[in-house]
């Protein structure tokens, strides 16, 4: 099949198997890569539905960052900055508030978010918060804690060569410390994230 974007693609057993896209093949295998990012997130809802909306922003060419966070209070104030989170009820400190100079369409949609389920959005909602600049990113549970969140990181304490890749691959490395993470590039190939390392693209 070739698909609007140009890219060619085999299917086998009613799967998708390969890709050709940007001058070369793509063995996808997508129910293995599904496996391993199932388990790491460790909650099957919640994996599914960010699997789906990564791969419906792949197919569209838009970009996206999904990080599951382990532990909350250890990634807010070091990955995600406290004005960037809907709520703060889980012991981490007080609530925080958006600042003056935030827009006032990001200030609707924080306001509208706090408090939200990622499992439980409507998936073309999920989907454009997630197409914002920025990270989506939920607890295990699939609370979902900010979205449009330019996550902090010190990129000198990567490998040089990862560095040169590109702001959302080394906010990717940086955000596995923290949680499993997918990343969607605007070419179309989503990848998984763990523990500072990439382990799949798909």
């Amino acid at each position: 099949m070739l698909s609007p974007n140009q890219e060619i693609k085999l299917f086998a057993g009613g799967t998708q198997a390969f890709a050709f896209a940007h001058g070369r093949w793509r063995i996808l295998d997508p129910a293995a890569k599904f496996a391993v990012w199932e388990a790491a997130v460790a909650n099957p809802r919640l994996a599914r539905v960010l699997f789906q909306t990564a791969l419906d922003l792949a197919e569209g060419r838009q970009g996206g960052l999904f990080v599951v966070v382990a532990n909350p209070c250890d990634a807010i104030g070091r990955l995600i900055a406290e004005h960037d989170v809907l709520a703060n009820d889980n012991a981490c400190g007080p609530p925080p508030e958006l600042t003056p100079g935030d827009p006032l369409a990001k200030r609707a949609l924080h306001y509208l978010s706090r408090g939200r389920d990622v499992i439980d959005l409507d998936p073309p909602v999920l989907e454009a918060l997630a197409g914002l600049d920025g990270a989506l990113a939920t607890d295990r549970a699939g609370r979902l804690l900010a979205f449009g969140a330019i996550l902090r990181h010190d990129a000198a304490s990567l490998p040089g060569p990862i560095t040169a890749e590109g702001a959302r691959t080394t906010a990717a490395l940086v955000a596995s410390r923290f949680g499993p993470v997918l990343k969607v590039s605007e070419d179309g190939v989503v990848s998984c994230f763990l523990k500072g390392a990439r382990v799949w693209d798909l």
